[in-house]
């Protein structure tokens, strides 16, 4: 009887590992594919795929409908709603493409690309940071860009963002921090709170057509030397451009006529005299939570039912 038990046992552990070593052998054969650059079909959306090619180091998805850059969880966070917590940490995808992606090509289909990160990106040590991915190619077909899409990746150098995106979402491109060119189309008009926080590199802000800017959303652009501000925005929040220390050049609308409290807090080079010039209300300690809540709600309905 002992014998038979035993026999049965080594017969289990036989199969365990017979299928431990199938699994890998998928694996490995998936990665070889991947790694040798050649076409793929490796799922990064519902209807969306990317292939990987080795030589030089591209990603490229093709497909329609929204992509996820990262594998994970993403908790969808609206800062101006609840506000910071010590509890509310986010939880960051592992990277989904090959961790020495240098460029990222997506191409015309995609119209979105899900959460990166939720509660506060700021709060993130690590999570899905490419950190040899210098350029991303943004379609035409592109919509929507959710919340921290691209946060946190500290080697990204340029984009373009087309004339397709009419809102930047929170924290976007917070600490993009070797960023150094970016486009802003007439398309974009509305910037919500930290998209471009920590992108230490960027020299110069030009927005065209701007209804709504949220707080923080350049905060600690530390080279930012040149902004110009065009549109319908009525108002600047609290933090705006806090910490651009080699802030220079400022040209903003006439129809901005409130510049909250820090807007341009630690701002040493800017003629203040001349900025605040034709506000009513400078300096001002004007909005709660709620109706800033509900500023950026109006400024949404407002931009979505505007016909292009």
């Amino acid at each position: 009887m002992q014998l038979k038990k035993q026999k049965i046992l080594i017969s289990a552990i036989a199969l365990l590992v017979f299928i431990a070593i199938v699994l890998i052998s998928i694996r490995l054969k998936k990665q070889a594919i991947l790694f040798q650059g050649e076409k793929s079909d490796f799922s990064c959306g519902e209807n969306a795929y990317y292939s990987y090619d080795s030589s030089n180091h591209i990603v490229t998805i093709t497909g329609t409908g929204t992509i996820d850059l990262t594998k994970g969880y993403h908790y969808m966070y609206d800062t101006i709603d609840r506000g910071y917590s010590e509890h509310d940490y986010d939880a960051v995808g592992e990277l989904r493409f090959p961790d020495e992606t240098e460029k990222i090509i997506i191409c015309e289909g995609i119209t979105g690309i899900k959460n990166s990160c939720g509660a506060n990106c700021r709060d993130i040590k690590g999570g899905a940071t490419y950190e040899h991915l210098k350029e991303i190619v943004l379609p035409n077909s592109l919509t929507d860009l959710g919340t921290g899409c691209f946060a946190n990746q500290t080697s990204l150098e340029k984009i373009n963002i087309p004339n397709s995106i009419k809102i930047i979402s929170s924290y976007a491109f917070y600490n993009c921090d070797k960023l150094y060119y970016i486009s802003f189309p007439k398309s974009v008009r509305i910037i919500e709170s930290n998209a471009f926080e920590k992108c230490a590199t960027l020299p110069e802000v030009k927005l065209q057509n701007v209804r709504y800017i949220g707080e923080r959303a350049f905060q600690n652009c530390y080279n930012l030397k040149s902004i110009e501000i065009d549109g319908g925005i009525p108002d600047l929040l609290a933090y705006t451009f806090d910490g651009c220390f080699n802030l220079q050049n400022v040209k903003l609308t006439d129809n901005i006529k409130v510049i909250e409290h820090s807007a341009f807090r630690n701002c040493k080079y800017i003629n203040r005299n001349k900025i605040y010039a034709n506000v009513e209300s400078p300096h001002a300690y004007k909005w709660s939570e709620q109706e800033k809540r509900k500023d950026l709600e109006e400024a949404k309905a407002e931009v979505n039912n505007e016909t292009d």
